[in-house]
């Protein structure tokens, strides 16, 4: 983005160079963005303006944290009109009054701007918005379904594992953890909630590349089955079983001393009921790992089931992107007592 310096956190002034997955901060803090206006002056000015007719926000759009070859959302947003008050003026004690009617906007609403501009940032990240809700709440709530074409000669599922593949991992475990602490206001809460953030905002976007560029045949993401439920699930679609090394295992900080604490959710504790009768872990495995591995993830990374001969290049892509990457596991023959998932 020629036309931001950087983004600087509200919170702890640490300062990010204008790249596309400019979000927030790793200590959770969002990112206030300080513009170029030397830049903008030099390709913006009042003459080009007057003889724009885009009568939408994106009239301004070398003053909004956008990329110049990101296309304005489809829908008219801004531009909505301002009326002189001045009866209401004259109550209120003041000598002028405008009132702007942001109900012309296409869901009536200010927030549309706002909305408008998540739109652009995610046809940025390569996704497309086709539709979505509105939930009031004390947290701010973006969700996202998604849909695509894909080209069936490329494709990794979760039901494409071969004994000798090894597990690779692209983020840490614990979001359900930490998030409950930071529900409960626990000791520590602000901590959790830095940590939280500052892997939660990572796209997958490594990892995606390391499936396309080595051919990978399978792997999946690790959200609300946790690590150990999809694990379980990849084996058994593939008629496998998946070893996973409990001391590679990469978790978020204090996560242990969380759980600890009795701070795990209820659908982690779900996953680890749930999966018992499948799942093969060493007496010496501490309970307080297990309940780790089975947490339920929000935004967690990938799990890229990689041929041997190719794991160096997995690592290197990996290391290129700046991405995570835990050689967690590997894949054995099925046993026949049905446990699709040992933990050593």
């Amino acid at each position: 983005m020629k036309n931001v310096k950087y983004g600087k956190c509200v919170r702890c002034g640490k300062t990010y160079d204008a790249v596309p997955d400019l979000t927030n901060c790793e200590c959770g803090g969002i990112l206030d963005i300080v513009y170029d206006y030397d830049y903008i002056k030099s390709v913006l000015t009042k003459e080009k303006l007057a003889k724009r007719d885009n009568r939408s926000m994106w009239r301004y759009r070398e003053l909004l944290p956008v990329e110049e070859t990101t296309p304005d959302t489809p829908l008219r947003v801004g531009w909505s009109p301002l009326y002189e008050e001045d009866r209401l003026a004259k109550l209120l004690g003041l000598k002028k009054l405008w009132v702007k009617d942001d109900g012309q906007n296409p869901t009536a609403s200010l927030k549309d701007r706002a909305s408008a501009m998540a739109v652009a940032k995610a046809h940025e990240a390569g996704a497309v918005l086709a539709g979505g809700h509105t939930v009031e709440d004390r947290e701010p709530k973006y969700g996202l379904s998604v849909s695509g074409v894909i080209d069936p000669a490329h494709v990794a599922s979760n039901r494409g594992l071969c004994p000798g593949d090894r597990l690779i991992l692209t983020k840490p475990l614990g979001t359900g953890i930490l998030s409950t602490v930071v529900k409960a206001r626990w000791d520590g809460w602000e901590e959790a909630e830095a940590e939280f953030c500052r892997w939660a905002v990572r796209l997958n976007r490594g990892g995606g590349r390391v499936i396309r560029e080595l051919g990978l045949r399978a792997a999946t993401d690790i959200t609300g089955f946790g690590l150990g439920g999809h694990a379980m699930e990849m084996a058994r679609a593939s008629r496998v079983t998946v070893r996973l090394e409990a001391e590679r295992i990469p978790l978020m900080n204090r996560v242990l001393d969380y759980a600890g604490d009795g701070l795990v959710p209820g659908g982690s504790l779900a996953n680890k009921r749930f999966c018992a009768c499948g799942c093969d872990a060493a007496d010496n495995v501490p309970d307080l790992l297990l309940s780790a591995v089975f947490d339920a993830q929000t935004s967690g990374g990938l799990l890229l089931a990689v041929p041997e001969e190719r794991l160096e290049q997995a690592f290197g892509l990996l290391a290129e992107q700046d991405e995570g990457a835990w050689l967690v596991g590997e894949v054995l023959p099925e046993r026949l007592d049905g446990k699709a998932l040992e933990i050593r």
